[in-house]
Formats: structure tokens, C-alpha cells, sequence
């Protein structure tokens, strides 16, 4: 397996679309479908290591999947809902993460430019 060029597939299911009324509730399929495709652009962001570990999820729970030369393709919607629950859990994981190193980013961000500012001030105060 080629890690760096893992790739996933998701088939546009035009034949599972149904016509609703919009201020009609999502039926548990129409909701189980949503779900996935979320799932599906979420994958997007992740980098080599976290789409390793979905390869390993796939592989654990004895999924369906093909490999070439671009990489690693599975179909999203028709995995199990026990490997679809380890997904979310792990993407969760994935995006809880991220959200938490972009708050210490800024906090960091935030505190370094503090610091300069107190540095620059303080010398400017010291040397008049």
C-alpha cells in the first residue's frame, strides 16, 4: 500500500435521493446517508497518518476495498454500521484535535505577541 496516495471513493447515489417536502424530517436512511457523505468530506482534510488509521479500521472489521496504483478505494455507504460508528469516533477524534491545536495556535499567537509588546514597551520606558 502506497500511504501517501490513499484514496476513497463514494458513489453519488442519484437513485437513493428522494423528493421531499424541505420542512419535512429526514427519514433514518435519508439521515444514515447524510451522515456518510458528511463523513465522506470530512476525510478530505486528513493527512497521511489519519488515513492510515481509517485503512486500519477498514481492514480490522473485514471490508470491502480495492487497491491500484492511486491508492485505497472503499465505498462509504456500504460499509457496516459497527465500521461506519469506529468512522465517526475516529473523525471526531481527528477534528477535536484540530480545533483544539488552532486554540492553542491563537493562545499562543496571542501570548508571544503580548510579550513583544511588553518587551518593546518596557524598553522603551527603561531607556528614556
Amino acid at each position: 500500500m502506497r500511504a501517501e496516495s490513499l484514496c476513497l471513493n463514494i458513489p453519488m447515489m442519484k437513485s437513493s435521493r428522494v423528493q421531499r417536502c424541505p420542512s419535512s424530517p429526514l427519514t433514518e436512511l435519508e439521515m444514515s446517508y447524510e451522515q456518510r457523505k458528511q463523513f465522506f468530506e470530512n476525510l478530505k482534510i486528513l493527512v497521511k497518518s489519519e488515513y492510515e488509521e481509517i485503512f486500519r479500521i477498514l481492514k480490522r472489521n473485514h471490508e470491502d476495498f480495492t487497491e491500484n496504483s492511486n491508492g485505497i478505494f472503499f465505498d462509504v455507504v456500504t460499509v457496516s454500521e459497527t465500521t461506519f460508528e469506529q468512522f465517526q469516533e475516529y473523525m471526531h477524534f481527528c477534528l477535536e484535535n484540530r480545533r483544539a491545536e488552532e486554540g492553542r495556535t491563537k493562545q499562543l499567537a496571542s501570548l508571544s505577541e503580548e510579550t513583544n509588546k511588553y518587551l518593546v514597551d518596557g524598553y522603551c520606558s527603561d531607556s528614556a
